[in-house]
């Protein structure tokens, strides 16, 4: 152990030890008085010894190519002569000579563009939303307006036919009348002898609260055929296409009721019409 620390103070003296090693020949000196004096005359050797020795000058040989080196080293790092030019022109770009330093004022000219273009970006974006938003209530709105279209032409074309059969030759026509519960209620029918379809206009019907209709019937033998459902517009009127099974005019009798939505199998709310079928003369 002694000869291993013994080993390490040339070393110490010139402080190239860790400082583990140089913990542990401190600790070692401490209890060895005569390595302590050995190390202290060592250290006064190495400081003398420099001070003993002639200055020897380099010969001028020696100092040329010394020189040549630096100049050499010095010239690697400059700037390359194609790029000499840029460099210059941004140092009176960010330095000019009158001693204001434009580079702040740059990248705060940048800064504030930067916001700028952030904040009108920003702007776009909400202006796109509220596009989006008017042209998704335009759309619903052309949905809407497509669906009136469609129920005014299936009324149109419902008109057409009522129009035709009416107007036809040979067609018979029975009033209608309501019942005591709506005594206003009126309408005709209008029918071809033999014929399983015919008009009928109605007028003057009470609008019905949600979720009731008013349901037709052709009653043969004191026995109704349910023969559709129906509502009214806002003047109380209605035009129906009848569908039978059999000829109209071979019905007794020709009512409407009030039923729940989606009509019934019989008759099981107020009769409001109720007419023979007796040919008008």
């Amino acid at each position: 152990m002694e000869d291993r620390i013994e080993g390490l103070l040339p070393f110490y003296m010139l402080g190239a030890l860790t400082l583990d090693e140089r913990d542990h020949v401190e600790a070692y000196l401490q209890t060895n008085p005569e390595a302590q004096v050995w190390v202290e005359e060592m250290t006064l050797v190495t400081t003398v010894l420099p001070r003993c020795v002639d200055r020897v000058d380099a010969s001028p040989q020696v100092k040329k190519l010394l020189m040549e080196r630096v100049r050499e080293h010095r010239g690697a790092q400059q700037f390359p002569a194609s790029l000499r030019g840029l460099v210059d022109r941004l140092r009176q770009l960010f330095f000019p000579k009158g001693g204001t330093v434009l580079l702040p004022v740059m990248v705060a000219s940048i800064l504030v563009i930067a916001i700028g273009s952030l904040t009108w970006a920003l702007s776009l974006v909400n202006r796109a939303s509220e596009l989006d938003q008017k042209i998704a209530n335009l759309q619903e709105q052309l949905v809407s307006q497509g669906l009136v279209i469609d129920r005014l032409q299936e009324q149109l074309l419902n008109e057409r036919r009522v129009i035709a059969q009416i107007s036809a030759p040979g067609v018979e026509v029975f009033d209608i009348a309501g019942t005591d519960l709506q005594p206003q209620a009126r309408g005709r029918l209008f029918v071809k002898p033999d014929s399983q379809t015919g008009s009928l206009l109605l007028s003057g019907l009470l609008p019905l609260e949600a979720g009731k209709v008013y349901q037709l019937w052709l009653i043969q033998d004191d026995l109704p055929v349910a023969a559709g459902v129906f509502t009214v517009d806002e003047q109380g009127q209605a035009t129906l296409q009848l569908q039978a099974t059999q000829a109209i005019s071979s019905y007794n009798a020709l009512g409407v009721s009030v039923e729940p939505e989606g009509g019934s199998q019989q008759p099981t709310g107020d009769i409001v019409i109720f007419s023979a079928l007796s040919k008008d003369v």
